[in-house]
């Protein structure tokens, strides 16, 4: 009876602390062993379920753990600044210039500022992995908009003779401007880090000769439209011609000879994901040539019939030249990745300006005031000694009368020109562009003439009546694009006689 009321009965589990036998220590070891042998084989079948599902499921897998591309695009990038950099000119005349010879004396500072005014809409991709939200990689960054940038210098210069000096800019090399730091969120949590700033480098190179004592600025700006778009593999863009924006100033300036003033600063708007895991940069790299002349000349002339004239000439003018490119860079952790330039134009005439009503660039017009009726005469156009530029002039002649013009040689009569008193710092006009042959259109007035501006531009003239006319002419333009304007006419009083 009471082996069937235990039979009927759960099997309490463990033995008694009273009575151990080796009966009931095999029976518990049997009893753990199917309870862990259940337990393997139910978490088995889950496993196996679950893995089965999941085999089911290979492409939900690799989606899960393969690369997705985020886009971040559109973030605004919009700064205006404006570094300065002072440098500082010692010549003493005992150091080498570039030639080998002695340099002359310089003494002053030269203040460059690299205005900067940006507005770009900037653009981010970057890997990561759905299933491992965190694991990013950048892929690319860049940016769509416009800088306006350009150069400015200063100068204080007290020098005589030749010197030429050569700056970096900076002087320590690139320098970062930093403008902004922006936090990339992903569902609200920060992901990443964008930086943003201004990337300056450069040159300055001065030189001179003659002697200069006062102060100069040149300023030059431009707006360059771009895209560009820079990951590991290299740098990509779409730029378009940039528009000038010239405002160029000189003033206090007291100068025999020329001086030439070469900065070519690159300034770039800098994008940084995660500070240099990749960064990327593009910008203008203009390069600007500015120029200062001064003369101060005596001239003379005399003709084959004995009679002689005397002239000073004096000129003050500032040039300006530059040139345009666009450059981008990709970093991967500080390291240069790549490289890339695109030329926007070529090298070309930005500005002139005459500051100080210089009588030398007034052309000096010779031949007879008193011509004889219906008789060609010849007249020539020359510009003065101190004239400072090489490339061909164009002249515009006007009459009055009613004279006919044809083109042929000077005829004995005219006056030959001698230039006296000439400083011999000064330097010359090449002899390429003294040799330029001259052209002057035939017909009634007004005609046009082509001239090296020490080659004679010649017409002759033939009045069909008596009488007191006017003969006129202005320069107008050369051919490296410098306009002049009209105030630079000379005139001739004609009388005509029988």
């Amino acid at each position: 009876h009471s082996r069937a009321l235990d039979d009927g009965k759960k099997k309490k589990k463990g033995c008694s602390t009273k009575h151990v036998s080796t009966g009931c220590v095999k029976t518990e070891v049997e009893q753990s062993v199917d309870d862990l042998t259940r337990i393997w084989r139910d978490a088995w079948n889950d496993t196996a379920d679950e893995l089965g599902r999941l085999l089911n499921r290979v492409d939900d897998i690799r989606a899960c753990f393969a690369d997705e591309t985020l886009t971040l695009s559109d973030i605004p990038v919009n700064f205006s600044v404006e570094p300065q950099i002072f440098l500082s000119i010692e010549r003493d005349g005992k150091s080498k210039n570039k030639a080998g010879g002695a340099s002359g004396n310089a003494k002053g500072t030269v203040a460059v500022g690299v205005p900067v005014n940006s507005d770009f809409k900037a653009q981010v991709k970057m890997f990561y992995i759905p299933c491992l939200p965190f694991a990013i990689r950048p892929r690319s960054i860049g940016a769509k908009g416009s800088m306006e940038a350009g150069g400015s210098f200063t100068a204080t210069v007290n020098a005589t003779g030749e010197f030429h000096q050569f700056f970096t800019i900076p002087p320590g090399g690139g320098i970062q401007i930093p403008v902004a730091v922006l936090p990339i969120a992903l569902g609200g949590v920060p992901i990443a880090v964008l930086d943003i700033s201004v990337y300056l480098d450069g040159t300055l190179d001065v030189s001179g000769e003659g002697k200069l004592d006062g102060n100069l600025r040149l300023q030059a700006m431009q707006r360059s439209t771009f895209d560009f778009e820079c990951s590991g593999h290299g740098c990509e863009s779409t730029p378009q011609r940039s528009a000038l924006l010239p405002a160029t100033a000189v003033e206090s300036v007291k100068l025999d000879g020329r001086v030439k003033i070469k900065p070519a600063i690159y300034s770039a708007l800098q994008l940084s994901l995660n500070y240099r895991l990749l960064s990327a940069r593009a910008g203008p790299q203009p390069f600007l040539l500015g120029e200062i002349y001064g003369c101060a000349a005596a001239a003379g002339a005399q003709n084959t019939a004995g009679a002689s004239s005397g002239e000073q000439s004096y000129a003050l003018t500032a040039d300006l030249d530059w040139g345009l490119e666009l450059r981008a860079e990709a970093s991967a952790g500080g390291k240069p990745v790549a490289k890339k330039m695109w030329p926007l134009m070529d090298t070309a005439h930005l500005y002139f300006k005459d500051l100080a009503q210089s009588t030398g660039l007034k052309p000096g017009v010779t031949g007879t005031l008193q011509p004889s009726l219906g008789q060609p005469t010849a007249y020539a156009a020359t510009m003065p000694t101190c004239y400072p530029y090489p490339e061909q002039i164009k002249y515009r002649v006007e009459w009055t009368g009613g004279a006919s013009a044809t083109t042929g040689a000077v005829n004995p009569t005219a006056t030959k020109g001698r230039a006296l008193g000439l400083p011999a710092n000064i330097p010359t006009r090449t002899a390429a562009g003294n040799s330029a042959p001259s052209t002057c259109a035939a017909g009634p007035a007004p005609v046009i003439c082509w001239s090296a501006p020490l080659t004679a531009a010649s017409l002759n003239l033939a009045w069909p009546a008596l009488g007191d006319y006017t003969l006129t002419v202005t320069p107008v333009e050369d051919k490296h694009g410098r306009k002049f304007d009209g105030s630079r006419a000379t005139q001739l009083n004609i009388k005509v006689q029988q």
